[in-house]
Order: structure tokens, then C-alpha cells, then sequence
């Protein structure tokens, strides 16, 4: 689970994320990066409560592509199934079965994705990530023996990549190998019930004013990256 000063809804997504995971042997992983909205405390005050076991790792670097390399590479314990969530995301109960199950009906898929359900435009993104797959980093799941193999390759996203989950999404699609394997939508399976919602944000709220524009401005920079790729 990654989050960036997310502290409002952190414990709840965490509360989320252990409905989803009831009945499982599962560890959490919580990924601050670049916090300082005192997430830690409010993880620790929550966690007598919280019905998963989980872990805080506090990368002192705001940056989700290096948090995510780093539960490739350093955090990541042996598992079947590695599901990836951010922590505004509050995911449905069903989540990770039916991650699980879209990964069982496709054996060649290295991934699955969840699709976004709420939105303006969630209902046209989700019905266009069934025709044609790919990651949305609010939620998705990786196989284990995928996960290894990204260790043993060496594959990290590049530290300051903002769309590091369109990179991560493309690397899944040309299994590791983007020069020897053509792009395969059967590498990605899609899980049309695994989903999540999120606080919306108020006007009023200086905070949330706040998040908006930054967040504004991180769209506008993933474009262009996406442009820079393009090119």
C-alpha cells in the first residue's frame, strides 16, 4: 500500500484492505514516501484495530516509482499474488478475489487489473481497459513469480517517473522483454469487479484545495511525459 501525506483516509483504505483480505494469509506493507502529515502515528494509534498484520516502511523520498521499486526489490516477501494499493483507494471487499480469480481464468496473465467505478469518466476508462488492458495504479495485482522475476532482471522504474504504473502496466505486456516480446494483451487479465471509491474532495477545504492543485499538477506532468514517449 503506497501513500504520500494521505493520513484522512489512510487508516480507513488500510480498514478496506483488511475486509478484502479476510480469511487469507496476508501481510500489508504500507509504503510512506515523502511523508510528513504524521501518517506513522495515526497507523500505529489504528492498529489494535486493524484486522490484518501489517508493516510501516518510511521512505524519506517523495516519490511513488522508487517506493514501488523498492517493494520489488527490498520489501516484497514470497507470496502467490502481490496486490498493490494506493491509499486513497478504498477498495470493495471483493477486491482481491476477484483479482485473484481474473488471474485463474487467464494463465498467461503476468497481471491483473481492477477498474476505476467512480468518476466522470470511470465508466468509459473501465470499459476501455477490458477491450484494451492496462494498469491503473489505484489498484492492481502482480504474480508472484512475476514479482521474482523483476528481481532477478534487474527491472526498476525510473526514480521521478509520475506514470510509473503506464511503464510497470507495458513491462507486464512485453513480459520484461520489450526488444524480444511483442506487446501481448493476454499478459494482462482484467477484473471488472474488483474496484474502489474514494473521499471526493471539498471546495471548502483548504487541505483538499490544496491536494487538487498538486494533484493538477502531477496530471500535467504525466502528459507530458506521455508525450515525451509518444515522440
Amino acid at each position: 500500500m503506497f501513500a504520500r501525506n494521505e493520513r484522512p483516509t489512510l487508516v480507513s483504505c488500510l480498514e478496506h484492505v483488511a475486509r478484502a483480505a479476510s480469511g487469507r494469509d496476508a501481510h500489508v506493507s504500507v509504503v510512506l514516501n515523502g511523508t510528513s502529515d504524521g501518517s506513522a502515528q495515526a497507523l500505529a494509534e489504528a492498529a489494535p484495530r486493524i484486522g490484518v498484520p501489517f508493516s510501516v516502511y518510511d521512505i524519506p523520498y517523495p516519490d511513488k516509482s522508487n517506493a514501488i521499486n523498492q517493494v520489488i526489490h527490498r520489501l516484497a516477501g514470497p507470496a502467490d499474488v502481490a496486490f498493490m494499493v494506493d491509499a486513497y483507494a478504498m477498495i470493495t471487499p471483493g477486491s482481491f478475489t476477484a483479482l485473484e480469480a481474473a488471474l485463474a481464468g487467464a494463465p498467461q496473465a503476468r497481471a491483473a487489473a481492477a477498474v476505476p467505478s467512480v468518476g466522470r469518466s470511470a465508466a468509459a476508462m473501465a470499459a476501455e481497459m477490458v477491450v484494451n488492458p492496462g494498469l491503473h495504479g489505484s489498484l492492481f495485482a502482480l504474480r508472484g513469480d512475476f514479482l521474482a522475476r523483476m528481481r532477478e532482471t534487474g527491472f526498476h522504474l525510473p526514480v521521478g517517473l509520475y506514470r510509473g504504473d503506464g511503464l510497470l502496466g507495458s513491462a507486464v505486456m512485453h513480459d520484461l522483454d520489450a526488444l524480444g516480446t511483442p506487446w501481448t494483451n493476454a499478459f494482462m487479465a482484467v477484473a471488472p469487479d474488483a474496484t474502489w471509491s474514494f473521499r471526493p474532495l471539498s471546495p471548502w477545504n483548504h487541505a483538499d484545495r490544496k491536494r487538487h492543485w498538486n494533484r493538477l499538477l502531477r496530471q500535467g506532468r504525466g502528459e507530458l511525459e506521455d508525450m515525451a514517449i509518444k515522440r
